[in-house]
């Protein structure tokens, strides 16, 4: 019922939290058309156990479904079905083609990959880096007024061997071996595993929290196909993994091993009284982005906007390749 303005400017307020508002509008009732669900087919248990949402239903039946979402190949498609896949996408997905290509584009020694070899094809040009980095190496040590026998990474040839997608498992942190040992890269060469070979930060000494946490920052792209041809999206928070024990650059060689390896820090906050008391764990704390980002601008007087947009100059640079 409707009432007039005089009314409602009399009208008597019991409380000041009250808002005065004259009631001239009926309630807006909930629209009675109901959205059809989304029907979705899947052979994963994951997905059916945690996949919970009111506009969506599961059907048995394939060929109901508009979603497939399944853990094997999908051989027949409808005319109007397509893929979540890319002609040629092997060249960002693959560590192999990321290389070669990269390579071909903008040399072997460039910004946005550390310098690498494939073991199968490229392993006299690999030796021929190492012995050059070596002997650079011994001379500079004849140069220092102190020679010091503790070995770093400043000082020394250490190398990333990581398996090609393709093998036995993915190339995973947890499957790299890392050495400074020729003889050590040369027996591995003969297992005829493909693997691809990198140099550990371009033998630069990496970048450590609190000067003992070695981390990686994940950034997520969103890769979109349009009429107009690709947008690529970047997510503007990123996501940290460290090392599972403390970072010794006179240990490098121990600390990286099938056992200890990048994890999450989401792993830390789950652990129980026994890994508390193992060694191997890295007892660092919870580190949100934003605290590690003023770390880095405090102790290396930079600007994180500036880190930020030359990581992202590097990931236009990759999909920006024609």
């Amino acid at each position: 019922m409707a009432v007039s303005d005089e009314e409602w400017r009399n009208k008597e307020v019991k409380n000041d939290f009250e808002l005065k508002t004259p009631d001239v509008v009926d309630p807006i009732e909930k629209p009675t058309v109901k959205i059809p669900k989304i029907k979705i087919y899947t052979d994963l248990i994951s997905i059916s156990s945690y996949l919970k949402c009111d506009n969506i239903e599961f059907v048995n039946d394939i060929n109901e479904a508009e979603v497939i979402w399944i853990f094997g190949e999908v051989e027949q498609f409808k005319n109007n079905q397509k893929l979540s896949r890319f002609p040629n996408q092997l060249c960002v997905t693959n560590p192999l083609y990321l290389k070669l290509m990269l390579s071909k584009v903008y040399g072997n020694n460039n910004d946005i990959l550390c310098e690498s070899y494939d073991m199968t094809t490229e392993m006299t040009e690999f030796v021929g880096s190492y012995l050059a980095n070596a002997k650079k190496i011994e001379e500079e040590k004849k140069n220092q007024k102190e020679k010091s026998k503790v070995k770093t990474i400043e000082t020394n040839n250490f190398w990333i061997l990581k398996p090609i997608f393709g093998n036995n498992g993915s190339s995973r942190p947890s499957q790299w071996i890392i050495t400074d040992s020729l003889q050590k890269i040369i027996r591995q060469h003969d297992t005829k595993l493909n693997m691809i070979i990198e140099r550990f930060n371009n033998g630069k000494k990496p970048l450590l929290y609190n000067n003992n946490v070695k981390f990686q920052l994940r950034f997520y792209a969103l890769l979109n196909s349009t009429m107009d041809g690709l947008s690529l999206y970047m997510y503007d928070q990123n996501y940290i993994v460290y090392l599972a024990k403390e970072f010794w650059s006179d240990k490098l060689s121990s600390v990286y091993n099938k056992e200890i390896h990048f994890v999450k820090y989401k792993k830390l906050r789950e652990t129980t009284k026994a890994d508390e008391a193992n060694k191997n764990i890295n007892h660092v704390p919870y580190i949100h982005h934003t605290k590690l980002e003023k770390y880095i601008e405090q102790q290396y007087h930079c600007k994180w906007s500036d880190i930020k947009d030359k990581i992202y100059k590097n990931i236009k640079g990759i999909y920006s390749i024609k």
